[in-house]
């Protein structure tokens, strides 16, 4: 009886890891993906600032 529970109890903990490691990569992901969107979101912002400022310098000259 013991011989089967120890497999099993094995295998759980292997499977509660894999969870836990998906967890983490999926945590991870969402992570740098809303990084990357805010960086976007920065560069488009410097980008209209820029732009705007060039603007605002091209009307002085």
């Amino acid at each position: 009886m013991l011989s089967y529970f120890v497999p099993v109890m094995r295998m759980n903990s292997a499977t509660s890891r894999f969870g836990y490691l998906k967890n983490q990569t999926m945590a991870i992901l969402i992570c740098m993906f809303t990084m990357i969107s805010s960086f976007q979101h920065s560069l488009f912002a410097l980008h209209g600032l820029i732009a705007h400022l060039k603007g605002k310098t091209e009307e002085i000259l």
